[in-house]
């Protein structure tokens, strides 16, 4: 007798389609970047006009990334996911040059990796953590997220709450923005009071002006298209809060610029630096880029990601030591949803069991007096749990080790669950 075959919803095909800082270049990457707004649109496509065999869908973007997460039948594969971006045209050669494509336990280590800061240009960086909760958040809101992309990426960060709290690895952590803080702090010992214009007010921007040494600083501003937002952040720093229409007049006096926005194209160009007074420097923490490479032809010195990333990798080493622990901390929680997973796989085993076990219970119930079967409802419901309890409580805990399946199949033939 042939093993019986498990219905296609209890071996779900987790893909992941991304591309990011070790596949392809900054200018590269920022055509696949994905601002908030397209990333739900991509979720509502995927909700509303669902890809054949696709059931659950999250995207993940940031500056480093952009990954979009598939679960579905057999069917689903790579032009399925990157069929959600409108914006990005994409040829199969130019995704086949950059991009990347990982399945199953290698598509679900590679997550568990990303939140814990394992795959991050910044190794350990800690900002990953919070996007990844942001991509379950939106992901739910949208309502494109099932039992297992659910499940995994809880298991994700949970993966990388433990490696920040049992490892060195985010010790004395240097992000994109805390690391443009501390250039500015370096060169402000330099300057008499130099001011700084902070473009954005988003996390990046946020965590870029709270680091600055505000009493090495003259006039900070922080502009964004959404004034509220600017205030807010405004005032955790004493600065000053302008309109985007204000960016041109605040140029002129502005030292540094920081700017670290969610846009299209950019939003400095050479014509808003075109003054006899100019910014010693500006540093683009966007992506897509916000400020025009162009820019550095008026003589600015102009800092990008990837510039600065230069700079990161000579702090690499000091928490390469603590590596070894938290890839055991990813294992751990691998193994843990790898369980979850098998265990999901028996509930139909278990369910048919149970059903055949009570099926057999009530044919016997049928031939008995009203009289008798009031007693022997009772007696026979309990005995047949107790009888069910510690096979099914075993067949579970060897589901979570991943050893099930010989048993699975062994509790199909000998009940004839597969005729079910």
């Amino acid at each position: 007798m042939n093993p019986p075959p498990r219905p296609p919803s209890d071996r779900p095909r987790l893909l992941c389609v991304g591309i990011n800082h070790a596949s392809a270049r900054l200018e590269v990457r920022e055509r696949y970047a994905l601002s908030k707004p397209a990333q739900a649109r991509a979720l509502l496509r995927a909700k509303q006009n669902p890809p054949a065999g696709l059931h659950e869908v999250a995207v993940l973007s940031t500056c480093n990334r952009t990954e979009l997460y598939g679960v579905g039948e057999d069917g689903i594969d790579a032009n399925t996911l990157l069929g959600l971006l409108e914006h990005v045209r994409v040829s199969e050669g130019d995704f086949g040059h950059h991009g990347y494509v990982k399945e199953g336990a290698a598509a679900q280590e590679h997550l568990l990796r990303v939140a814990a800061g394992l795959d991050s240009q910044v190794l350990g960086e800690s900002e990953i953590l919070g996007q990844v909760r942001e991509m379950l958040e939106l992901a739910q809101e949208v309502g494109t997220l099932g039992p297992v992309l659910s499940k995994l990426l809880q298991q994700a960060l949970h993966a990388g709450k433990r490696v920040r709290r049992e490892t060195g690895l985010g010790d004395g952590i240097l992000s994109h923005s805390s690391l443009v803080a501390r250039m500015l702090n370096h060169e402000a010992a330099m300057l008499p009071a130099p001011s700084v214009l902070i473009v954005g007010a988003g996390s990046m921007a946020r965590s870029a002006l709270l680091g600055l040494e505000r009493e090495r600083f003259g006039r900070v501003w922080v502009t964004n298209r959404t004034l509220g937002r600017a205030r807010e952040l405004a005032e955790q720093a004493g600065a000053e809060a302008v309109g985007l229409e204000a960016m041109g007049r605040v140029l002129r006096e502005a030292d540094f610029v920081i700017s670290a926005v969610s846009v299209e194209r950019p939003l400095l160009r050479p014509e808003h630096l075109g003054g006899a007074r100019q910014p010693v420097a500006l540093f683009d923490l966007s992506l897509p880029r916000s400020i025009a490479p162009s820019v550095a032809e008026l003589g600015v010195r102009l800092h990008t990601l990837d510039d600065l990333e230069a700079i990161l990798a000579v702090h690499r080493a000091e928490r390469e030591a603590a590596v070894p622990q938290a890839e055991r901390i990813v294992a751990e929680e691998l193994r843990a949803f790898g369980g979850w997973l098998e265990a999901r796989a028996v509930v139909p085993t278990v369910k048919a069991l149970r059903q055949r076990f009570e099926a057999l219970r009530q044919a016997e119930l049928e031939a008995l007096s009203p009289a008798e079967r009031a007693v022997a409802e009772r007696v026979t419901h309990r005995l047949v749990q107790k009888l069910l309890h510690s096979p099914l409580t075993r067949l579970r805990e060897l589901a979570e080790e991943g050893e099930a399946e010989p048993y699975r199949q062994a509790l199909h033939a000998l009940f004839g669950l597969e005729q079910e």
